[in-house]
């Protein structure tokens, strides 16, 4: 198999050239961000082992001559391709992103990023030494509502932060679209990865992260309710003190599809993010520099033009995300939300599930996986 010579890249100006290998659901969302950022990326081949179903991926998409493979291993032999968005199952992710390490091409990961803690660490090994970019799609870091909190924990509006509590909530009472109950996957109750934590808890941990900064100690609970429901809660302790709660769940009834929503709260105030209201954050400070301090005030999230836009508040994270790994590749600098977070979330994630098992608090300075 051919690879490109290490050291080999385009010049800043030029695109990043990638392959999507997996042309499944979370895809469509790939491409539409990728083809967001046509100026920095050029999607020029696809990966799927199931037959035509590249070719069908391209068709719906309005992509032109991109080259159709099947197992990614084709795609890695491209001479063009420089970088890879692994858009697989999770069962599928660590074996493609380190194949694409070890050939020199830049990954860009779905999360989960790996199906246990021992996977996620080959992985970030294999990133370490292939010193390319590596990335996981921790879409909700990217979402421009909670980027803005972001940037007001690093003003100093919201003081020292003493809690975060983020939410995924779905409704195991509302009908599922049609053709759902056929396809829908049954929770393995052993295996993190392969239920709702990994599935949405992923997402609460790596913003929890992204907003609290480390987390050291971690409690669990998780239940299956029937043959397809599931609750997961996540408490923490982060390393500066301050405390958090995570939840991932399709037991909230009537909350519908998709409720979300993260709160932050610190020692001069708090700022909280409903993801159906994209384009406002409710805001509280205590010191008035800012923002009155008469209670939680809205205030419109700078840049943005939609306002109860869900799917468009969820596009929009995955093209920052997108542009984000092409800025990183270009400029030659580590990407945010690397393989090192990926490999803590896991970590979290099991250390979480063992503690649900078991009762007790686990201190993830010691926890192995």
């Amino acid at each position: 198999m051919s690879s490109p010579t290490r050291g080999e890249t385009p010049p800043p100006s030029g695109k990043v050239r990638l392959a999507i290998v997996g042309t499944g659901g979370v895809a469509n969302a790939h491409v539409r961000a990728h083809r967001r950022n046509s100026d920095l990326v050029e999607i020029v081949a696809l990966s799927d082992v199931v037959p035509g179903k590249a070719a069908e991926f391209a068709a719906r998409h309005g992509l032109v001559g991109v080259r159709f493979c099947g197992h990614y291993d084709e795609a890695l032999a491209l001479p063009e391709v420089e970088a890879v968005d692994v858009c697989t199952r999770p069962e599928g992710h660590g074996p493609a992103a380190i194949a694409a390490l070890a050939s020199g091409r830049h990954v860009l990961c779905e999360k989960p990023m790996a199906t246990s803690v021992a996977e996620a660490r080959r992985m970030l090994d294999a990133a370490n030494a292939a010193g390319r970019v590596n990335m996981v799609d921790f879409t909700y870091r990217y979402f421009p509502g909670t980027r803005f909190i972001r940037s007001l924990i690093d003003a100093g509006e919201l003081g020292e932060v003493l809690r975060v509590r983020a939410e995924y909530l779905r409704d195991a009472i509302t009908p599922p679209p049609e053709g759902w109950p056929a396809g829908r996957r049954r929770p393995d109750p052993t295996d993190p990865s392969a239920n709702i934590v990994g599935d949405l808890g992923s997402h609460m941990i790596d913003l929890a992260r992204f907003l609290g900064g480390e987390i050291e100690r971690v409690s669990g609970q998780y239940r299956v309710f029937g043959e397809y429901d599931e609750s997961a809660i996540i408490t923490a302790d982060f390393a500066s003190g301050a405390v958090g709660s995570l939840e991932a769940t399709s037991i909230a009834t009537g909350r519908g599809g998709n409720y979300r929503r993260v709160e932050v709260h610190g020692t001069k105030g708090a700022a909280t993010f409903w993801f159906s209201r994209p384009s406002q954050v409710e805001v509280y400070t205590t010191t008035g520099a800012t923002y009155y301090s008469r209670g939680f005030i809205t205030v419109p999230v700078p840049g943005i033009a939609y306002t109860e836009d869900d799917y468009e508040s969820w596009l929009q994270g995955m093209t920052n995300a997108s542009r984000t790994f092409a800025e990183a590749i270009r400029r030659g600098e580590k990407a945010r939300a690397d393989f090192g977070d990926g490999y803590i979330s896991n970590l979290i994630m099991e250390a979480a599930f063992q503690s649900s098992r078991t009762g007790q608090t686990i201190d993830l300075r010691t926890f192995a996986g």
